[in-house]
């Protein structure tokens, strides 16, 4: 007995000490702080997302946009991806403690030329036990842990399963990879970087989001060997400059059904130079570029500061490549001056070089540059004395072009802007210069100029395209630097740029680049870190869907016409237009001003097309009071015209080729009651009779051929009417006297003709004079009449309109249906029968409302005010495309618009 005291007293020792123990450890284990994973994350990696809840973003980004399918597919970067993604659906890790509330990462790390490997990372919020993580793993699969610098490496292959998983477990964090060597590495950084890398992770967790969807932590060291991966070799060297940048991005990610953004900071933990940090000290500037490029720019690199041109001095030996310098140095000392004293003194806060869709090479860019000016005469005074220069010591005579009133001039030193600007700008080869609206445009051509001081003076700007504000309200108004690209325009602007295994897989898959918008990233540099944002829109916002395939704007206001003209290939059509100051221009099918010139005076009517030389070539005829005018297809002036009339002409000329033999009579009724009958030579027809009329004729000479015979209908304003013959004889008398309305042409039935009396009565005139009339109600004497065929069935329809009511009546006279529609200018109506080939029977232009109305077969109408709206239009049926050509003119302004 005299030893159970002693023995309680050392039990009782080892029992509080052993207590003491386990409570120590389970204190230090299991109490401790959790340490964040990103602490153990590798050092190579491109990018790293982290969200609190990993599948439910994955599925929501899928839905709301397939950006997650780029990164999703073995073929792009790794199958280890996907087998990670795999490993997450299958085994809840949430299981692992029943805790809930973890945070994921997942991370994209080089492992070697053009390859990348996935790891995922969890923190929890308490130390993980190895026992526990074992069990776990072994509950669902076969695990083999080993040893490695004093860490576990456990492989897991789940059940049912082939791939092999290699874990690594840090107290509180746990790593998940296929890749042995990703392990190994994170558990070498562990042991080697610690301090090192506790400094970069504390910056990069405490300017990351607390309360966000996700955070994605960019690493532009490698991150730009991950968009090398995907690109063609031959731009490697221009990608790598992207790891100069900076060091790190973190932002935080939001998304909804129309956009994904990316906001927060760039930095670099360590002092080594890099490109944003030269804009220190230059505030950002608010950007206004995108008010001055046109709708269809498809790429913009864009810097902006205040003083931008001080920046750009400051910064000139750091920002050009040394053959440039070399280059710029032999320029100078021929010049026997300093390019840069000529360019940036006037730069004021915007520089930007733009990619555009050339409107004369299919699915190409033209490209030019923007700067914006203190004072746009200092600028052109300053240029234009290095365009004399340079002309001089090369010993050439450069001439200027006049455009619109804006000067282009060159400067003929090659790849001058690359040389002043840095390698950005070496696609401009050619410095073609103006002008315009306080900016000074660069270009390789006179013609991308001109086509953007059209694109400006209508002012068809990236601002106000369709889809654009919304997605610019999205960015932030300042930008020190700026790249924005339209991918929906990816086929030509990114596609051909893109690695052969990247092209086969868009090629292959269902993943669409063009199924996406507008992409902008933005960099605001401040005094201690630079604000960064980048913006995808998930909407298509195809430019060619909407909005006009091309404009136009004139220096004048339009005021006749459009005309169309074919050309000879008997393909492809153009327009003309007159303007107020009596100038004829002439438009090709792709918005293109081929020629200007002035007339006398404008047309009465139309324009009309002839083969005047016999060889299939197209010359353009009409009339005015005084002259008829006789145009070639390139705008010069037929040998003896214009003809002057002998009296003035009361109506627009008529073009009768009676055999088709191009043997043509040109008919002009003139103010002597007359109608006078010209050959196409310009000479009087010999033996004409000159029919005359009671009353002013203002309407043209139809010409009709019925039962054989050619049959030349003449109407006056009183009402009276003559059927000549090709001398201008009489051909016939109408057996029962009628009066038709003046605002009613004649129409060809079979071989009658209609038209409709000042009461609306229907009026049928046979060959041989037999005249019918047929009431179907009383209408006013400011009714209109059209023989058309409304619902497309190959039978054409009586339509009236009276009084804001729109009437339709078979052949039959039974009324078909009605349609109340005010305010209907009834010039306008227009038959799209063998044009549309949808529903669409009639055009309307609503006068009041200024807007188009499409109606189909049973009085339907719907408007259409996305069209600029006028009274004027033109309907072009499909040739070389599957698209109809809407012309309309408004103002100044010429638009052109597809539809199906």
């Amino acid at each position: 007995m005299k030893f159970v005291k002693p023995l309680l007293i050392v039990f009782s020792i080892l029992a509080l000490g052993l207590g003491a123990f386990f409570l120590y450890r389970w204190y230090t284990q299991v109490k401790e702080d959790p340490i964040d994973a990103l602490y153990f994350i590798p050092d190579n990696a491109a990018f790293v997302i982290s969200t609190k809840d990993y599948p439910t973003l994955m599925e929501e980004l899928r839905t709301n946009s397939k950006i997650v399918e780029l990164f999703a597919n073995d073929s792009l970067v790794n199958q280890s991806i996907i087998q990670l993604d795999t490993l997450i659906k299958n085994i809840v890790l949430s299981d692992l403690l029943e805790e809930e509330d973890f945070k994921t990462y997942f991370s994209l790390h080089f492992t070697g030329i053009n390859r990348f490997e996935g790891l995922i990372s969890f923190s929890f919020n308490q130390t993980v036990q190895a026992s526990t993580l074992q069990d776990f793993l072994a509950n669902r699969g076969k695990i083999t842990p080993r040893k490695f610098e004093g860490f576990t490496i456990y492989s897991f292959v789940p059940t049912n399963s082939q791939i092999k998983y290699y874990i690594v477990l840090h107290k509180s964090a746990l790593s998940i990879s296929t890749y042995e060597p990703l392990a190994e590495k994170m558990i070498l950084e562990i042991k080697a970087k610690a301090i090192e890398k506790k400094k970069k992770v504390d910056k990069l967790l405490k300017v990351s989001g607390k309360e966000v969807d996700a955070s994605v932590f960019i690493n532009y060291q490698y991150f730009y060997r991950l968009v090398a991966s995907m690109a063609d070799s031959r731009y490697n060297t221009s990608l790598s400059k992207l790891g100069n940048l900076s060091q790190f991005s973190v932002l935080d990610l939001s998304y909804d059904s129309t956009c994904i953004s990316l906001n927060g900071l760039t930095f670099s933990i360590d002092s080594t130079a890099n490109y944003l940090n030269t804009y220190k000290g230059y505030h950002a500037n608010r950007v206004d570029i995108f008010n001055h490029c046109p709708a269809s720019t498809s790429f913009i690199y864009y810097q902006g500061a205040n003083q931008l041109g001080d920046y750009l001095n400051h910064n000139a030996n750091s920002m050009l490549e040394a053959e440039n310098i070399k280059s710029l140095d032999e320029i100078n000392k021929s010049l026997k001056l300093d390019l840069r004293d000529y360019f940036y003194p006037w730069i004021k806060s915007e520089m930007s070089l733009c990619l555009i869709d050339s409107k004369t090479e299919p699915n190409t860019y033209d490209r030019f540059a923007l700067m914006n000016t203190y004072d746009p005469k200092e600028a052109l005074n300053a240029l234009d004395q290095i365009s004399k220069l340079s002309a001089q010591n090369q010993a050439l005579t450069l001439d200027s072009n006049i455009y619109r009133g804006y000067s282009i001039n060159q400067i003929n030193i090659p790849y001058l802007l690359q040389i002043v600007f840095g390698e950005m700008y070496g696609e401009i080869e050619h410095s073609f210069y103006t002008e315009f609206n306080g900016y000074i445009i660069f270009a390789n051509t006179p013609n991308v100029i001109t086509n953007y001081i059209d694109d400006m003076l209508i002012e068809k700007t990236l601002a106000k395209r369709e889809g654009f504000s919304s997605f610019y309200e999205k960015m932030n108004p300042e930008s020190n630097v700026l790249v924005y690209a339209n991918l929906n325009k990816s086929k030509t602007l990114i596609l051909p740029k893109l690695s052969q295994k990247m092209r086969n897989y868009f090629d292959n898959t269902a993943f669409n680049l063009e199924d996406f918008g507008d992409f902008s990233v933005q960099f605001i540099v401040n005094e201690d870190d630079i604000y960064t944002s980048i913006n995808l829109s998930t909407s298509n916002t195809s430019m060619a869907n909407q909005g006009a395939a091309w404009q136009v704007a004139l220096d004048n206001e339009v005021v006749s016409g459009p005309f169309l003209v074919e050309n000879a290939d008997g393909q492809t059509a153009d327009i003309l237009v007159f303007d107020k100051q009596n100038i004829m221009h002439r438009i090709n099918n792709q918005g293109l001003v081929l020629w200007s010139v002035p007339v006398s005076e404008l047309p009465l009517g139309s324009v009309e097309t002839v083969d005047y030389y016999r060889n299939g070539q197209r010359q353009f005829i009409f009339n005015s009071a005084k002259f008829i005018y006789l145009f070639d297809s390139n705008g010069n002036r037929v040998e003896k015209y214009p003809i002057a009339l002998k009296s003035e002409a009361t109506a627009s000329l008529s073009i009768v080729d009676y055999d088709k033999d191009h043997n043509y009579r040109v008919l002009v009724p003139q103010s002597d009651g007359k109608v006078h009958n010209y050959m196409i030579d310009g000479s009087e027809t010999k033996g004409w009779l000159l029919p005359a009329m009671p009353k002013a004729i203002r309407s043209k000479v139809q010409y009709y051929r019925l039962e054989g015979a050619d049959f030349l209908l003449i109407s006056d304003l009183g009402g009276n009417i003559a059927f000549a013959n090709r001398k201008g004889e009489t051909r016939m008398q109408a057996r029962l006297a009628f009066t038709p309305n003046p605002n009613t042409s004649f129409y060809q039935l079979n071989n009658r003709l209609i038209t409709t009396d000042p009461g609306g009565r229907l009026v049928i005139v046979s060959s041989d004079g037999g005249v019918e009339k047929h009431l179907f109600r009383e209408f006013s004497t400011s009714h209109y009449f059209m023989l058309i065929d409304v619902d497309l069935d190959g039978q054409s329809e009586f339509l009236f309109y009276d009084i804001g009511v729109l009437y339709v009546y078979n052949q039959d006279f039974t009324l078909k249906w009605t349609a109340t529609i005010p305010n209907i200018l009834p010039s306008t109506i227009q038959s799209s029968h063998g044009v549309l080939q949808d529903s669409t029977s009639l055009i309307l232009y609503d006068s009041e409302r200024q807007v188009y109305l499409f109606g189909n077969g049973i009085g339907l109408f719907l408007p259409h005010d996305e069209f600029s709206a006028s009274a004027n239009f033109l309907l072009i049926k499909p040739r070389q495309s599957e698209f109809i050509r809407f012309i309309t003119v408004k103002g100044k302004v010429i638009s052109n618009y597809l539809i199906n």
